[in-house]
């Protein structure tokens, strides 16, 4: 019997080739909105893309303060291929947990939607290599549905 060393796919890979063999199909619900493989592929990219060209990559540490939703998956698989690790923190914890959590973590910046966005006042963001980044989903419906930085 011959072995191969072959080894299995990280989820990043597994993503991009969803994205390229099963590009029109669903990959994310939440609520009323729909993802296909290809747009989470894209959008995920383009916040992987974002923090390396911003420092933040492999070693790296990125805080998500967010409600589970689209906007948590591509920031989440985005931080993932970049290479960073993701902090994300859950949302019932004190502005000063959240504070005392990313110091401890060493967290380079954060991802956050515009509803979560004044969570971080609690935290002196001049620690970070860059400035926070803000996507949608917001309780208005009104936030934008990409992330600002990444465009």
């Amino acid at each position: 019997m011959t072995l191969f060393d072959a080894s299995a796919p990280l989820l990043p890979e597994i993503i991009a080739l969803h994205g390229k063999w099963k590009a029109g199909k669903i990959a994310v619900i939440s609520q009323d909105e729909h993802l296909t493989w290809r747009e989470l592929d894209e959008a995920s990219n383009r916040i992987a893309n974002g923090l390396l060209a911003n420092g933040i990559g492999p070693g790296s540490m990125v805080g998500l303060i967010m409600k589970n939703g689209r906007q948590m998956v591509e920031a989440f698989i985005g931080i993932m291929k970049s290479g960073a690790a993701s902090v994300p923190i859950n949302l019932s914890v004190s502005d000063e947990a959240l504070n005392a959590m990313f110091q401890d973590a060493a967290v380079e910046t954060a991802i956050a939607t515009v509803d979560q966005l004044r969570r971080l006042d609690a935290f002196d963001v001049t620690d970070f290599k860059i400035p926070p980044i803000v996507g949608g989903g917001g309780d208005s419906g009104s936030e934008p549905d990409q992330f600002e930085a990444f465009k």
